[in-house]
């Protein structure tokens, strides 16, 4: 059985797959769509997560140039990540 941190980070991966791999209008439409998202949450949480995904820097990177602990970068991702899924989830209900 998949963890719920596996399951959070599978789902996230697969919505930045979709964002990459869309044509133009898509891809400007959803890179949009997170950026608004990427705008409601900490900029500690934004800056793991572009960290992390879009500069694909490594679990030690973060931890180096942040000063946390390994363990604490990983619970900081997984709960932004489950902040933003929850925001996403919360966006497709209100429209």
């Amino acid at each position: 059985k998949k963890s719920t941190h596996q399951v959070i980070s599978d789902k996230l991966s697969s919505e930045l797959e979709d964002v990459i791999d869309a044509d133009e209008v898509d891809k400007e439409s959803l890179m949009n769509a997170l950026e608004l998202l990427l705008e409601q949450i900490t900029p500690e949480e934004k800056l793991l997560l572009l960290l992390k995904y879009k500069e694909k820097q490594s679990l030690q990177a973060i931890t180096a140039s942040m000063n946390i602990s390994e363990s604490a970068a990983k619970m900081r991702l997984l709960r932004a990540k489950e902040k933003i899924n929850k925001l996403y989830e919360k966006q497709l209900k209100d429209n």
